[in-house]
Order: C-alpha cells, then sequence, then structure tokens
C-alpha cells in the first residue's frame, strides 16, 4: 500500500482492502471520479459522468490516481509495477508524469470494462498483464477520497473517508497545507498554537437560497443512466447553447449564469468582510480566526463549469451553497504568507523608509472547533454587536449582559474605546456579529495605516473567480472575475 506525501490517513484500510482481495483484486487504486452515486453504482452501461468510466460496460472515461495505490503479490501486479516503472523513467515530455503513465498502461486493455466479481467492485481481466489478465479495484471515493469530495461536497469533513488526497485544490503546497489547517490534519504545529494569544473572529456573510436551483425531478440520479445537467443557468440570457468543451469570455460567462453572478457579489462582501476583520484585529493585536464560508459556485480550469457552476463530473444536484474553502474567497498562499512573513512579498522595508510590516496571524475556521486548542480558548467567547441595534443587544437568550459595541464604520480609536473595557479585554476570544462595514481606518497612527493599507492591496484585493475559459485567446484574465474592491478606510495625514 503506497500513497503520495499530501494524503492523510484517518483511518484504517486494511478490512475494506481485505474485502477487496478476497474478490479477485491484485491491484487497487484511487480515482478521481467526483459523483458518489455513479461511483457507488455499477449497473453496466457505455458512459459515466466525467472521470467516472470504470464502471462495468464503459468504454472511455476511467480516471485512475495513483496518489493512492495497493498491490497484491501475484505474477499480473508485478508486470504492471515493472512496466509503470519503465514508462516512467523514459518520459519525454514535460507534462506527462507517472500518473499518465499509469493510466495509459491500463487503457489498451481495460476498455471495455467488465465486471470481474459480483458486486462489480473488481474490473477486468486488463489485458497485458501475465497470462490471466489484471484484476483492478476502482478504490471507493467516499472511502479514498479527493479534495473535492472533502472541501467542496463534505464540507471539510473526513466522514467515512479512510485516506484524504488534496486533490482539485489551487495555490500548490500552501494550498493543500491550508486546507489540512482547515480540516484539523495538519499535524507540525507547537503546542503554544493552541493554548496561547488572544483571538478575534466574525460571522461571515449570508450566501442566501441556491438562485437557480435544478427544478423537481432534475439531476437526480438513476441507476445505469447519465444524469443531464441543470440549475445555474439564466434562462433569459438570449444565447445560443454553449458547446460543450467552449472556452468563453467572463463576461459571457456572468450572462449566462445566475449562479456565478450571485457568487461574484457574494466574494465581494467576503472580502469586506475579511478587510475590515483583520483592520480590527490589528488595532486590538489579536489573532483573525477566520470563519468558514459558504460559496455558491464552485472554481475549475475547465470551461464546463459554466453555466451551472459545477466542477465537470460532480453530482448533478450537489447542494448550493456549500461549505467551501477560504481558498474560493482568498488566495491562500498569500495569505499565509501575510500571516507569517509579509517582508517576502511587496512589504519589504526599503519601500516604505525601513518601516517594518508585522505579520497579520490568522488560524483556520476549524481552529475553535478543534480538540487541540485550549478549552480556555473556546471557552471564553464574547460576542461583539456591529451596527443597528448594537447599544441594547443582549448577548444571550440566558444573559441581560450587554455585549460590547461597535458603530458601523469604526475606526482605530473607537474600536479601542469600546473594546478595550475589562470583560473584552479579558476574553480569549472577541466574535463580530457582522464584519462588512465594521471598521472604517485611522484617525492617527499613519505609519500602521499605510502598510496595513498597503498589505491588502498585495494579499487581498486581487483574488477572482476562477474560469470561463483557461487561455482564451493567449490571456488567463479573460476567463477571471476580479473581485470589486471594498470601499476604501479612512487615512490620517501620511498614512
Amino acid at each position: 500500500l503506497v500513497s503520495d506525501s499530501d494524503v492523510v490517513w484517518v483511518g484504517d484500510p486494511l478490512p475494506l482492502l481485505t474485502e477487496l482481495m478476497q474478490e479477485g483484486a491484485t491491484v487497487g487504486a484511487s480515482t478521481d471520479c467526483l459523483d458518489l452515486d455513479s461511483d457507488r453504482d455499477k449497473t453496466e452501461r457505455p458512459r459515466s459522468p466525467v472521470q467516472c468510466g470504470h464502471a462495468p460496460g464503459n468504454t472511455h472515461g476511467a480516471v485512475l490516481n495513483t496518489g493512492v495505490l495497493w498491490f497484491k503479490s501475484s505474477v499480473d501486479s508485478i508486470a504492471l509495477a515493472r512496466r509503470w516503472a519503465l514508462e516512467t523513467l523514459n518520459l519525454h515530455s514535460p507534462h506527462s508524469d507517472d500518473q499518465g503513465a499509469f493510466n495509459n498502461l491500463l487503457a489498451d486493455g481495460m476498455y471495455p470494462v467488465k465486471a470481474a466479481s459480483p458486486s462489480g467492485r473488481v474490473i477486468g481481466p486488463v489485458r497485458g498483464f501475465g497470462l490471466e489478465g489484471l484484476r483492478l479495484a476502482p478504490l471507493p471515493i467516499d472511502r479514498f477520497c479527493g479534495g473535492h469530495t472533502v472541501w467542496v461536497q463534505q464540507a471539510g469533513k473526513p466522514r467515512r473517508c479512510v485516506s484524504i488526497h488534496a486533490t482539485f485544490t489551487e495555490y500548490g503546497d500552501g494550498g493543500k497545507r491550508f486546507r489540512l489547517l482547515e480540516s484539523g490534519l495538519w499535524a507540525l504545529l507547537p503546542d503554544a498554537y493552541y493554548t496561547e494569544g488572544r483571538f478575534l473572529t466574525f460571522v461571515p456573510p449570508d450566501p442566501g437560497a441556491d438562485p437557480m436551483p435544478c427544478q423537481a425531478g432534475e439531476g437526480v440520479h438513476a441507476p445505469g443512466k447519465l444524469t443531464a445537467p441543470c440549475g445555474g443557468e439564466d434562462p433569459a440570457h438570449g444565447l445560443p447553447p454553449k458547446p460543450a468543451g467552449k472556452e468563453i469570455m467572463w463576461q459571457e460567462g456572468l450572462k449566462r449564469s445566475v449562479r456565478l453572478r450571485a457568487n461574484v457579489a457574494l466574494m465581494a462582501r467576503q472580502v469586506h468582510a475579511l478587510r475590515d476583520a483583520m483592520g480590527i484585529a490589528r488595532v486590538l493585536n489579536r489573532t483573525l480566526i477566520l470563519p468558514q464560508f459558504d460559496c455558491l459556485c464552485d472554481r475549475s480550469e475547465y470551461p464546463d463549469i459554466m453555466p451551472s457552476c459545477l466542477y465537470q463530473g460532480a453530482p448533478r444536484r450537489m447542494q448550493i451553497p456549500f461549505k467551501c474553502s477560504t481558498s474560493f474567497v482568498i488566495d491562500t498562499h498569500k495569505l499565509q504568507l501575510m500571516a507569517t512573513e509579509p517582508t517576502r512579498f511587496g512589504m519589504q522595508p526599503h519601500k516604505f523608509g525601513g518601516k517594518f510590516t508585522a505579520p497579520l496571524p490568522v488560524r483556520a475556521h476549524r481552529f475553535l472547533a478543534d480538540p487541540r486548542t485550549d478549552a480556555a480558548i473556546t471557552r471564553s467567547v464574547l460576542d461583539v454587536v456591529v451596527g443597528a441595534g448594537a447599544a441594547t443587544a443582549p448577548c444571550s437568550t440566558s444573559s441581560t449582559e450587554q455585549c460590547p459595541a461597535l458603530p458601523r464604520q469604526a475606526s482605530n480609536v473607537q474600536v479601542l474605546q469600546r473594546l478595550q473595557g475589562a470583560a473584552a479585554r479579558e476574553a480569549r476570544v472577541l466574535r463580530l456579529s457582522d464584519a462588512v462595514g465594521a471598521f472604517g481606518g485611522w484617525e492617527d497612527r499613519p505609519d500602521e495605516s499605510l502598510l496595513f493599507n498597503t498589505m491588502m492591496e498585495y494579499y487581498l484585493y486581487r483574488g477572482n473567480w476562477c474560469c470561463t475559459s483557461r487561455f482564451l485567446d493567449n490571456n488567463a484574465d479573460n476567463g477571471r472575475v476580479y473581485i470589486q474592491q471594498p470601499p476604501p478606510l479612512k487615512r490620517p495625514r501620511g498614512g
């Protein structure tokens, strides 16, 4: 049993692998299938959703992922391993890799797919490996889970997974690390991370309901059949049908997809809330705990995400809105630089007359629910009411004590005045009832204002939704929708 370095094991795979071996499997491989109903459906059929072409009867479309592989010692599995190693050592194209070589080796002898066990969980024989051929078990996607399954369809929770592979994740190693932080699966942190500090968090913007859901009876899986697309499309756009695979400009994407328009507006509110919460955290010298955001549109570099806003091959009736990763709102590799070493990108002291930009530390949304976090933190949460009614709102239905309150557009001076009382100072966590428009900027401290606003320009304001096209007319920006910046903050003279 072997796995990639970006795979986390959260359960024991041996009982399931033993079952598959008893059904005749000699090799098991994870897949990039995204549709759980299709993955479970072993009804013989010629086609399955994109990347799920390992069902009996399929003639193409399987995408095996070498992130998790299991081999039984047998003539056929040894023959596969030997040929795979040689093919990988002889790759010539910079666009080829070991996984591509693995899939290419199996493709010639796998189709049409035949069931090799009564359950259909083992397929084969795959010709070309040993006298009897290979018996392959495509590993079930709700047990050997990929990134889309966990961080888009399961709100970042492992559920039934025994392994989690950080696939379908943007921003390289930094993006994968942050997603693992969001699920409480990153272990390389000191004890002080969970025991020390004072924090600020906020209630995220409400996404509202799905603005264009599938109609009754649409998008429902039926055994042995492909599910037709549904949801997301504006029936009044007046454009001809979009052919599969066609790249379009971002302006056309907004016209075609009600979900995309709603999601871009939601992202603008989320970025506004993040900016204002970061400003208040900076003024109070607190670490920001990010909330778990909601999204109305998935992300993909494949243009077939339009107009449904679903990743190609994902379940047609996937829940919208869905709990999404922070990477859907902000570039998480930049976020982590801002939290640790902002002077590495854009904020070099020589640009500001030697002024040093301190990191703006953050925690992922899992932090308060992580069992490693000290109870002295999780039990010390004080609500701060923002905006209208703040002066009279009680902290909870069981308390007559009034919460600390902030007016909207509070300046740094007002933040300090309102949130430096004994209760607020002692609370380990302050939770804003709303952060959109909560912070108005600085009345004084021009250096702090200058550095914070410049840091937002580099680290927060340049995010976008991706993509209606990947590189249309040799310009990646033709497929990206950039988010409207929040209103500027007040700056003192020199700030």
